[in-house]
């Protein structure tokens, strides 16, 4: 770097967070030192080119000071950075080392005002480079040793860390018991999965029923159902670590061997009083498994296939996809119910193949075969999702508004905490409950915006007129051309024969509006 540091131009940077507690680092101290050695060298201290990370841990770059200083220096408005110490820009070395030797090579200096840190000099970046590897080395001591209290207690039966799982609470001695009203919920949404109903219906009841949930009332989501009824702790194991439950292999009842992740880890069983038993937990497992790989793979199969209703005709009792079989020896086509093959003991019958397809091709001609009816329906739906759009977006700005009060909550317990008005266990445990709530906040803006991307994407339905024209010519279409229309129109298809039954019942749920939104009825 061959320019010369302007005095108007150095940066001072600061960062603290919880971590740092009693080490002497507060950012009045760090603010206080940064003057001084900026001042000693005959540059200006400038509070807008002061950038400070308050409560920021620096495992990584992604905070909003950092982002901030490093685009002054790519924008060139600094010709130095001061720090503390070292560790104040970064704890990883990848991370310091890429940012001071490469992003600002060339364009800044890097300074410490507490240590002999001069990248301008061949010496100054040499203790550059040793400190940057003890600052890793110091963290990363730290990181096992907590990790290996927290493993300890874990395998003694203890809850470790964090907020308990829904459906728990602790007691005076960190064990976990059970909170009966919410234990009645985590069965009923066990239950309602097993007997076929979808995350998204299961999340719909829920509201509806105004069930207690992590986050306050009506804050469930579809994340939330599946984090859910994807935790061993509802079988009674609890664990510390990283596990991933794998449904394919297990003992008789089903039950998943344990891979276990790189890092040391913890899995106790009947550490926790059982909320569901092993069978419907890992029966659950099972079914979730199979309903993902069919929704991945529909995208593919699904519309090559050669069978019309592959891929989205379910079986009316068990939830489980209907699948075809070809002709052979003589005998013609069907449709049967994949749930006799996951042995979730469905007893539904098999159905022709050209019976069910002539019917269903009759209804969708009979609901969508009339142009004028079609014009009137898509003009309600475009109508309807605005409604809906709005209503969307107002409930995302008041979580947005949740989230914006919780920040100011962390923002004053961080400042009574460092006044020494409040101890450590009660800052620690107020920000436990601040970070839980936000939490569930976060999941419910999530939702909102799937919804908003989902909604915008049903409001723009002006093509959709031309497209269901094709109803009219539907024999004609190849066979891709049809599956895509079909997707196109229908939500969803429940079959079911009755084993002692010849009659076929059946019922369609309509993507977009018709003369009638559900048909049921025997074929």
């Amino acid at each position: 770097m061959s320019h010369q540091i302007r005095p108007d131009r150095v940066a001072i940077y600061i960062r603290w967070s919880t971590d740092d507690q009693g080490d002497g680092t507060t950012l009045e101290v760090q603010q206080e030192a940064c003057d001084l050695f900026v001042r000693s060298q005959g540059w200006m201290s400038r509070k807008d080119l002061t950038f400070i990370d308050d409560g920021y841990s620096g495992g990584n770059l992604k905070r909003p000071a950092m982002t901030t200083l490093r685009r002054a220096v790519l924008d060139g408005w600094v010709d130095c950075v001061v720090v503390f110490k070292l560790d104040r820009l970064s704890r990883s070395v990848v991370d310091t080392v890429n940012l001071v030797l490469e992003e600002w090579e060339g364009r800044c200096f890097f300074k410490s005002a507490r240590e002999p840190i001069d990248t301008a000099t061949p010496a100054g970046k040499m203790f550059f480079y040793l400190l940057a590897s003890y600052a890793e080395w110091e963290r990363n001591v730290i990181r096992e040793r907590t990790a290996g209290g927290r493993q300890q207690r874990a395998g003694q039966g203890y809850w470790a860390c964090g907020p308990t799982p829904y459906g728990y609470t602790t007691d005076e001695h960190k064990r976990l018991i059970v909170v009966e009203s919410e234990a009645a919920v985590v069965r009923g949404i066990f239950e309602r999965y097993i007997k076929g109903s979808t995350m998204a219906d299961i999340v719909r009841r829920l509201q509806a029923e105004g069930a207690p949930s992590p986050g306050g009332p009506g804050k469930w989501s579809k994340p939330l159902v599946r984090k859910i009824l994807s935790n061993e702790i509802y079988v009674g194991t609890l664990q510390y670590g990283k596990h991933r439950a794998n449904p394919r292999y297990g003992r008789d009842a089903g039950a998943p061997r344990v891979v276990k992740a790189e890092a040391p880890s913890v899995k106790l069983e009947g550490a926790a009083p059982a909320i569901v038993d092993e069978g419907t937990f890992w029966t659950v497992q099972k079914t979730k498994t199979e309903r993902d790989a069919r929704k991945t793979k529909r995208s593919g199969r699904a519309y090559s296939s050669q069978w019309l209703l592959s891929g989205i005709a379910k079986c009316g009792k068990c939830g489980a996809s209907l699948a075809a079989r070809a002709p052979r020896a003589g005998r013609q086509a069907f449709y049967y119910c994949l749930g006799r093959d996951l042995k979730l003991q469905c007893d539904c019958r098999q159905i022709q193949v050209k019976v069910l397809d002539a019917w269903f091709v009759e209804e969708v001609k009979r609901v969508y075969g009339n142009a004028v009816k079609r014009q009137q329906g898509l003009a309600n739906l475009e109508e309807e999702h605005r409604g809906r759009l709005l209503e969307l977006q107002a409930a995302a700005e008041a979580v947005k508004g949740e989230l914006a009060r919780l920040e100011k909550e962390r923002a004053l317990m961080r400042r009574r905490f460092r006044s020494g008005e409040i101890g450590p266990e009660v800052f620690q445990e107020f920000m436990a409950e601040i970070e839980k709530e936000a939490k569930g906040h976060l999941e419910r803006l999530r939702d909102l915006e799937d919804d908003l991307v989902r909604v915008q994407a049903q409001t723009r339905v002006g093509d959709v007129v031309e497209q269901l024209g094709a109803v009219d010519i539907f024999e004609t279409l190849e066979a891709p051309e049809q599956k895509h229309l079909i997707f196109r129109l229908v939500k969803g298809l429940t079959v079911y024969r009755a084993p002692n039954d010849d009659d076929v019942t059946v019922a369609i749920t309509w993507r977009l509006p018709a003369s009638v939104n559900k048909q049921e009825g025997p074929i």
